[in-house]
């Protein structure tokens, strides 16, 4: 559920779409992007058939979107996810008849981890809007298969649950994201 708070007036509880069912909803990672006024929920569905899927939603002018799922598998089962928004301007027209029209180009940078065949491993999508709107597409990277280092001698023996706590942050400006994890 969604709680509203507006100075002056009752609080609104709704139900975000899509959450009634019988799936567990995790919990959600909520980004407010203010070029579009918009409200963005990335949070984990999982199903009695124990699959589990990303999904996203938006909030805009007392309007939900559709519910779009940015994970790209929906059977293994994921963990909650961590959201960074970053964002970038960029110019388009300019041809004689056309001017220049400004655009807004900002990132929902989202991290989880997954159960893999064998220990757990870390994903990461860049969910890409164009002055707010998703483009319809992104791309899930796994990031624990670009670590090729040798393992330890002798192995360590680490708390599971670190596997599953990747965490993700803005970086030095506001175009970049650091992301820290666990390969096991």
């Amino acid at each position: 559920a969604l709680d509203i708070a507006t100075a002056g007036e009752s609080n609104r509880t709704l139900l975000v779409p899509g959450t009634q069912g019988v799936e567990i909803e995790g919990v959600p990672a909520v980004v407010f992007e203010d070029v579009s006024d918009s409200l963005f929920l990335v949070w984990e569905s999982e199903a009695p058939t124990s699959s589990s899927s990303l999904n996203l939603i938006r909030y805009k002018d007392s309007q939900w979107s559709p519910i779009v799922e940015v994970s790209g598998d929906v059977h293994p089962l994921k963990g909650p996810p961590q959201v960074v928004l970053t964002r970038g301007e960029y110019l388009l027209g300019g041809a004689q008849e056309t001017a220049l029209t400004r655009h807004v180009r900002s990132v929902l940078h989202v991290v989880w981890w997954e159960q893999g065949p064998g220990p757990e491993e870390v994903y990461y999508t860049p969910v890409i809007l164009s002055d707010g709107e998703y483009l319809g597409r992104n791309l899930v990277h796994n990031l624990t298969a670009l670590d090729y280092s040798q393992p330890p001698e002798p192995l360590l023996s680490l708390t599971p649950g670190l596997h599953r706590a990747p965490a993700i942050q803005p970086g030095r400006d506001e175009h970049s994201v650091v992301i820290g994890f666990t390969n096991p």
